[in-house]
C-alpha cells in the first residue's frame, strides 16, 4: 500500500467532494454553527441530516486536529502548536496559551453541538468581546474570538477548495502513477 502523502486520503477526498461540492448553503450553515449565529430551520435541517458519521469525523479532522502519530510524514498538526510564544517571557505567554485552551474548549463544545449533543453553551461566542475587569481574560478572550474566525473561515475555505477542485481523469492518474514508479 502506497503511504498517504496528504492530511485526507483519498476516500475522505471523496467524501468531501460528495458532501460539499457546490454547496455553498452547508459550508455556511457550518460556519453559523460553530460562530454560534442563528440559522434559518432549513440550515438546521441541512446540518441534523448531513453532518453525521464520516463527515461529523471529517469536520473533527478539520477542525479540531489531534496528533494521532498516523499522520502521513509533515502533517502532523493540532491546535497548540500554532501558538507564538517565541521570543515571550512565561508571563506574556500565559496569555496566549489560556486563550489557546478557551479556543479548544470552545471547538469541542461546538463539534458536540454539531454531533447532536446540544447542551447549554457554555462558551458564547459573542461574550468572548466583551469588556472585563480583568484585562489578562478579556486579552485571551479576545485573541481566542479572533482565532476561532479564522479557524472557522480556513477550514471552511479548505472543505470548499477540496470539494470543488478538479478531480484527474483517469489517464491523468494513470500518468501519474507511471511517474512515480520511475523514481
Amino acid at each position: 500500500m502506497e503511504e498517504q502523502n496528504a492530511r485526507y486520503n483519498e476516500a475522505e477526498l471523496a467524501l468531501i467532494r460528495e458532501t460539499f461540492k457546490d454547496n455553498l448553503a452547508l459550508l455556511k450553515a457550518i460556519r453559523k454553527s460553530f460562530l454560534q449565529l442563528s440559522m434559518t430551520e432549513k440550515e438546521e435541517i441541512a446540518l441534523k441530516t448531513t453532518i453525521k458519521g464520516e463527515i461529523l469525523e471529517l469536520i473533527k479532522k478539520s477542525f479540531l486536529p489531534v496528533i494521532t502519530g498516523d499522520e502521513p510524514l509533515n502533517q502532523v498538526v493540532d491546535l497548540m502548536m500554532t501558538i507564538d510564544v517565541v521570543n515571550k517571557t512565561a508571563q506574556e505567554a500565559k496569555v496566549h496559551l489560556d486563550s489557546r485552551h478557551l479556543l479548544i474548549a470552545y471547538m469541542k463544545q461546538q463539534l458536540a453541538e454539531l454531533s447532536g449533543n446540544k447542551k447549554e453553551n457554555i462558551i458564547e461566542f459573542s461574550k468572548l468581546s466583551e469588556s472585563n475587569e480583568n484585562p489578562h481574560v478579556e486579552f485571551a478572550n479576545l485573541v481566542a474570538r479572533n482565532t476561532i474566525i479564522l479557524l472557522v473561515e480556513n477550514q471552511i475555505r479548505d472543505l470548499s477548495s477540496l470539494a470543488n477542485q478538479k478531480e484527474p481523469t483517469d489517464e491523468e492518474k494513470e500518468e501519474a502513477i507511471k511517474k512515480d514508479s520511475t523514481k
